[in-house]
């Protein structure tokens, strides 16, 4: 099956401007099932990784490590690392996570309403590559707030940002656990070569109990190339945790 190509391209963001700290907390809740049904495999020009089907998320998380990356596929090559909700069913949809290239990295998020309009916006927080960043993002229960949270807990150092009159950018159909190829701000630009990205503690928050991001209702996404070919893929898969590997540039 050919993806739908709702994700958005994440800005390339070198690190600047501080946020305010504003703490967010995540309640440890029992790990359930999505609805049932059979594991179902998809393709992309953009993006691989895990999309959960089943509605009603209103919060998702992962630990996400930050991968090594090489100028191989040349120097506007990137990869990007995120979690979302709503991005396969389209408009509007909310994102964050990270930016590597071979020239440095970026942390960002961004939302987007029906409209499409929203704002790309970079973090300052340091990463580095083998670092474990946890990116989180929960929505209030009446929708008319989000948080983003970032916390790179290797070295111990957290930011988060609240979003007010938040409830135009819900969408709560699917959860989201994806790597990408950013084409900006070069449209073509090819996959970076990166070492193995691995995703752990992954999970969508759906009415009341937290949903891993590879169970029965998940979608598996491969990356592909220009030509019809790998280029990025899920190369395992369990539970709370998933691999996404490199295959190619472009």
């Amino acid at each position: 099956m050919k993806a739908k190509s709702y994700f958005a391209l994440p800005a390339f963001c070198y690190l600047r401007s501080a946020l305010t700290v504003v703490a967010v907390a995540v309640a440890g809740l029992a790990l359930a099932a999505a609805p049932a049904r059979a594991v179902t495999s998809a393709s992309s020009g953009l993006w691989a990784g895990l999309v959960t089907a089943g509605g009603g998320y209103t919060s998702v998380t992962a630990d996400v490590t930050v991968p090594r990356v090489t100028a191989l596929c040349g120097a506007n090559s990137n990869v990007v690392a995120f979690v979302g909700l709503g991005g396969w069913s389209g408009l509007p949809f909310v994102q964050n996570g990270f930016t590597v290239t071979p020239k440095g990295m970026g942390v960002w998020s961004e939302v987007f309403d029906k409209s499409g309009a929203g704002p790309v916006t970079s973090v300052s927080l340091p990463i580095r590559a083998g670092d474990k960043v946890r990116l989180s993002i929960a929505f209030s229960a009446d929708r008319s707030a989000l948080v983003f949270g970032w916390n790179n807990l290797t070295l111990k150092r957290s930011v988060s940002r609240r979003v007010t009159n938040a409830s135009r950018y819900y969408n709560g159909s699917t959860a989201d656990f994806i790597v990408e190829r950013s084409w900006y701000p070069y449209r073509g630009a090819p996959l970076a070569r990166f070492s193995p990205i691995s995703f752990s503690n992954a999970k969508a928050l759906r009415r009341g109990a937290w949903v891993p991001a590879y169970n029965s209702g998940s979608t598996k996404v491969t990356l592909q190339g220009a030509r019809g070919n790998r280029i990025a893929s899920v190369t395992s898969a369990a539970g709370t945790a998933f691999t996404a590997s490199w295959a190619g540039c472009s």
